[in-house]
């Protein structure tokens, strides 16, 4: 205060926000004497509130923690509240999002602080979210603070396992060890946790030739192999999560058994046989040889080779096929059978064989004619032969076997008055009726021998019969006397 004139000044700064009134009280005194004089006065100042407070919020920062998916849009997630220690307009806030690309899921009430969901939440997409809140008075010029606020998205099993393959395949050999690792699926999860946690497992393989670690995926063998039983396997395997309802997925495994040559080839028999005709036209099939190898690929692929009996090359062997055909012309009544040895072979890296014999038997086909000794037989008899008497045994030579060989022989010509016949039984020339040499003395017969094939073949032989006189008569005179 001004002793002369008064007059009050500030000898400091103030501060509303801590005293926001000051008392206090002037002595005015007099100079007067010998007593001087005073009077009092109280002076009151009140301090006016200028906008010099920032906003202070009530917690230097927030958190807030929500499920996925099943919190609903326009939520409230968190609240965020600040205070201004100015008054009036000074210390009238409104809130406000600084805009980025985490805050332009949420929506935030100017007046009350309260943030709400604007988008649904996805762990998967998102799982945590950071953006400030700015609060501003509404002083002029205005004053603001600003806090962070951050949302955890909790993770609920919304998601199922997913295989990084659409499907799997493998190729086993037949003699793989039991318990060897083969394959391994893979599934993942993006949920966390154990919303994440995989187990696997294998739903269809009803032998128990598979199993697979639930943990890994890893798919063993268990069982034996056999690619002659079963050349594949298709297991339906699953990976399921262990949340509160697991979710589960699928996927097929193919296996293919891959063959060893582990089977010989097989012949039904040690020993065929067949029979087939002397006229046997050249290139005919005459057999197939039936052999089996219940391998696969070159393994079960048979190769066929004649190893002895071939005599003369008389038949060709396929040997892609095992199939036997006449490959040179072929005469029983040289040869009438052939026993052939041939071997079967597969086509494995480490072969296997067979070994067998074909009998062939060489039928007959009348291919010979009766063939007779002499193109021409003379046989002197007597006149006094008697009736049914053998005179001439006929006998043809035929090399043919059978009905083809079987002869029958008769007269064709020259049997002037049935003299003769022919025995059907014996082959015998047989007189039918009696000879008169006087009468006549020479009979040329022609014999036709012919065998029973069909069609029959024949030959033609000539006999001459020459009759001899047998003294009968006895000496006669012309006449019955003489003078």
């Amino acid at each position: 205060v001004d002793t002369l004139t008064g007059h009050l000044f500030t000898n400091t700064t103030f501060n509303r926000e801590e005293v926001d009134t000051h008392i206090i009280f002037v002595v005015a005194t007099d100079n007067g004497i010998p007593t001087q004089t005073q009077t009092t006065v109280q002076v009151e100042f009140t301090i006016l509130d200028i906008n010099d407070e920032n906003p202070v919020f009530n917690e230097s920062s927030y958190e807030a923690s929500w499920d996925e998916e099943i919190t609903a849009i326009g939520t409230n997630l968190v609240n965020v509240s600040a205070f201004d220690m100015d008054i009036g307009s000074n210390s009238e806030i409104s809130y406000s999002l600084v805009p980025s690309q985490d805050s332009s899921h949420f929506t935030i009430n100017s007046i009350t602080g309260q943030i709400y969901l604007n988008d649904n939440l996805d762990r998967e997409m998102q799982d945590f979210f950071l953006f400030t809140v700015v609060a501003t008075d509404a002083g002029i010029p205005s004053l603001t603070s600003d806090v962070n606020v951050s949302i955890n998205v909790l993770d609920i099993n919304d998601n199922y396992p997913i295989f990084n393959q659409s499907d799997y395949s493998s190729a086993l050999l037949e003699n793989t060890t039991t318990g060897a690792i083969f394959l391994t699926v893979i599934s993942t999860d993006i949920d966390i946790s154990e919303n994440a946690e995989v187990v696997y497992s294998i739903v269809n393989d009803v032998n128990g030739t598979f199993t697979i670690n639930d943990s890994t995926g890893a798919i063993s063998l268990a069982g034996g192999l056999d690619f002659e039983e079963i050349q594949s396997y298709v297991l339906n395997v699953t990976a399921s999560d262990r949340g509160e309802i697991p979710l589960l997925s699928s996927v097929v495994v193919s296996i293919t058994v891959v063959d060893l040559n582990d089977n010989p080839p097989v012949l039904n028999s040690t020993t065929y046989y067949i029979a087939i005709p002397e006229d046997t036209i050249l290139g005919t099939p005459v057999f197939t040889i039936p052999a089996t190898d219940e391998d696969s690929t070159s393994n079960g692929q048979l190769r066929y080779y004649i190893t002895s009996g071939n005599i003369e090359n008389k038949f060709e062997l396929y040997e892609d096929d095992g199939v036997f055909v006449v490959d040179d012309y072929l005469d029983r009544e040289i040869t009438t059978s052939y026993s052939i040895t041939f071997t079967v072979v597969d086509l494995g890296p480490v072969s296997f064989s067979a070994l067998a014999t074909l009998e062939v038997e060489i039928t007959d086909v009348n291919d010979n004619a009766p063939v007779f000794d002499s193109k021409f037989y003379e046989v002197p008899v007597s006149e006094a032969v008697g009736i049914n008497q053998t005179i001439f045994y006929f006998n043809a030579i035929d090399v043919d076997v059978g009905p083809n060989a079987d002869l029958t022989y008769s007269i064709i010509s020259g049997n002037d008055g049935s003299m003769f016949t022919i025995d059907p039984l014996t082959n015998s020339l047989n007189v039918t009726a009696a000879l008169d040499f006087e009468r006549r003395q020479s009979y040329t017969l022609s014999i036709l021998a012919e065998d029973s094939g069909q069609p029959s073949l024949t030959d033609l032989t000539n006999l001459h019969i020459a009759l001899t006189d047998y003294d009968e008569y006895p000496p006669t005179f012309h006449q019955s006397q003489y003078e």
